[in-house]
């Protein structure tokens, strides 16, 4: 579960509709995260009810009712957990004494509730009404100067989209290497055969095929699984209606993988160790029968 709080912590000298249009900004991109986590993000939590709330010289209730009715409702929704310590729990005894704070132009503003957030792992829902908010990351300090980072969401793609890979990250980290490779994939068809040889690889053979895939990806090309002739190569028979493309994997020991990029959707067929010269072709030729039968069903 992936914890947002509301950061109240900003200029006092801002006006209604600022602080309405960064409201809207910020509330746009956390419905594209809720969209996409559905199951993984509940709400938002804030230190009190909203109505007591102050933003500058209006209530945050006031400034949700000036949004448009599509974003009110999702206001609504999603502004119902208050106070934050009746959901979570701090884990520092001496939080009021400690007195943590974050700094807005200069500013120290109360950040207990932030404090309570990033206790839970939690991800700032801020307001970019000033420069020290538009960051992917906020420092909380304590009067100790110690200094806890907390992420942050406010309200442009950019910083959106480092959100969404951190709760990706987190959400592999729990998975099992199957189950990661195929949401590292995403839109995927595998065979009986690809699974059965992937879960009995050993676990550094398995690490090694999501490393490479991801390197694959990482390449940002003209789709995310191209061949470049090095990291993935086309192995397509000649006679085969569907093309045929093989991840090339050195270490631990060489092993193949064979695949089919569809135009939104890859189909794992083969995955072995890298056959003898003389024999690859007949494996590459099975690999392009699985494909197409994996294509025929899916359609």
């Amino acid at each position: 579960m992936y914890n947002f709080c509301f950061n109240d912590c900003i200029p006092k000298d801002v006006g209604k509709k600022e602080v309405a249009k960064a409201l809207s900004d910020t509330l746009k991109e956390y419905d594209k995260i809720k969209s996409g986590f559905t199951t993984e993000v509940e709400g938002i939590y804030t230190s009190q009810q909203p109505s007591k709330i102050m933003l500058g010289s209006s209530a945050l209730i006031d400034c949700i009712t000036q949004l448009e009715h599509d974003q009110q409702t999702i206001a609504f929704d999603a502004f119902t957990k208050h106070p934050i310590d009746k959901f979570l729990e701090s884990d520092d005894d001496d939080l009021l004494k400690n007195e943590y704070v974050i700094q807005v132009g200069g500013i120290s503003y109360d950040a207990m509730s932030a404090k309570v957030a990033a206790d839970n792992e939690g991800i700032l829902f801020s307001l970019g009404l000033h420069n020290d908010l538009k960051k992917d990351f906020i420092d909380i300090i304590s009067n100790s100067n110690e200094t806890i980072r907390i992420n942050n969401l406010f309200g442009e793609t950019k910083n959106t989209n480092y959100i969404i890979n951190l709760i990706k990250q987190a959400i592999l980290a729990k998975l099992g290497n199957f189950e990661k490779l195929l949401e590292l994939l995403g839109n995927n068809v595998y065979s009986d055969r690809f699974e059965r040889s992937f879960k009995k690889a050993s676990k550094p053979i398995q690490d090694s095929v999501i490393e490479h895939f991801q390197r694959a990806i990482d390449r940002k090309g003209t789709s995310r699984f191209y061949p470049d002739g090095n990291l993935i190569k086309d192995v397509t028979p000649s006679k085969s209606k569907h093309s045929v493309c093989e991840l090339r994997i050195f270490s631990p020991i060489a092993y193949r993988v064979y695949f089919h990029e569809g135009t939104d959707k890859i189909y794992l067929a083969l995955m072995e160790k890298k056959p003898p010269t003389n024999t690859q072709n007949a494996h590459i030729k099975r690999a392009a029968e699985i494909i197409r039968e994996l294509i025929v069903a899916d359609n």
